[in-house]
């Protein structure tokens, strides 16, 4: 005997080839005639992108034991530095204003988690001949993959970090000369200030990426950026590296590589390495400075079991984390280039 198989006639007339449909009854599904089995491979294997860079490509700190992230800042300058005659008495005045030029900036964890949940038949079942093995292991393995994607969103996005269910992302971390940050009017506290510029449909040129990493370095204005070479990155989608790539190969017929650590190989414009993140705007480019835009970690990646509510092993995983920057100023976000 054979069990039925798609296509009418004698190999019968099943269609539906869904196991999970809710018509599906034993003896009426698409499969290999029952003498020859059916063998499928023992793994499962990933037909979506989970590639997630920027999130692991940014500096972790450890900031376990606090309640929040807290910075002081030295924001101001002490404005009675001049020159002198000699001869000349001084005096601090009635109070110390114009020498004291510190700030506390804080803002909120964040939590995270993903739910993970496995039947008791599908980890028994999975053991069998032709099974998975250890499917709960097999499922954290991939929940653990879409935790890292939607924090990785987050890291990109626009969240302003005062929520503890939403990261601060680098579209408020680096939003110009308005806006607030950490809790404050950054028209304010100037030094909260960042590089932001709309691009209005310009194709990516070498000379717009040239002033980004100069801006970074010397400042604009009231912006007072400070950031080393050594520490900056481009991070943009592959559509706009492939626009970066004509550029160089236009200019030099070879594409110059990095040989910074973690980034060999990468293309490297005037020695910053640029890295691509494919969940990024195809229409972005940001240049960050990684010895200050940090993600701090309150509790790493933790399993934790829930309570047996039916025939299944559940837990979930959670993290304690939030981006922040102790130099918002060595930040540039130009938006809105050409994606053609």
């Amino acid at each position: 005997e054979m069990k039925g198989l798609e296509g009418g006639g004698n190999a019968g007339s099943q269609f539906d080839t869904n196991l999970a449909h809710a018509s599906w009854t034993y003896g009426s599904y698409y499969l290999s005639p029952v003498e020859l089995n059916d063998i499928f491979q023992p793994v499962v294997v990933n037909q979506l992108n989970d590639m997630t860079t920027t999130w692991g490509l940014l500096r972790k700190e450890d900031w376990s034991g606090r309640s929040q992230i807290q910075i002081r800042a030295r924001t101001g300058r002490n404005s009675t530095a001049t020159g002198y005659a000699e001869g000349t008495n001084y005096t601090y005045g009635t109070d110390f204003s114009g020498m004291v030029g510190r700030d506390k900036f804080q803002q909120p964890f964040c939590w995270y988690h993903v739910l993970v949940a496995v039947t008791g038949q599908a980890q028994r079942l999975g053991m069998a001949p032709g099974g998975m093995g250890d499917r709960w292991a097999d499922e954290v393995k991939w929940c653990t993959a879409d935790l890292l994607r939607v924090m990785n969103l987050a890291v990109i996005g626009t969240g302003t970090g005062a929520s503890e269910s939403a990261s601060l992302g680098f579209e408020i971390l680096i939003q110009g000369t308005a806006g607030t940050l950490y809790g404050k009017n950054i028209a304010t506290y100037t030094t909260l200030q960042s590089h932001q510029q709309a691009m209005s449909s310009a194709r990516v040129d070498i000379n717009q990426l040239r002033l980004m990493i100069e801006r970074v370095q010397t400042g604009n204005g009231n912006i007072s950026s400070n950031a080393n070479l050594n520490n900056l990155v481009f991070i943009c989608h592959h559509t706009q590296e492939r626009f970066i790539k004509a550029i160089l190969q236009d200019m030099q017929r070879l594409i110059p590589t990095s040989a910074r650590a973690g980034f060999e190989g990468r293309v490297e414009v005037d020695g910053v390495p640029v890295f691509t993140d494919r969940l990024m705007n195809t229409d972005d480019i940001f240049l960050i400075d990684t010895a200050g835009t940090k993600i701090a970690i309150n509790l790493p990646p933790t399993l934790e079991p829930l309570p047996v509510t039916a025939d299944a092993q559940a837990g979930h995983i959670k993290l304690y984390w939030n981006l922040f920057s102790d130099a918002p100023a060595n930040n540039y976000w130009a938006s809105g280039f050409a994606t053609s």
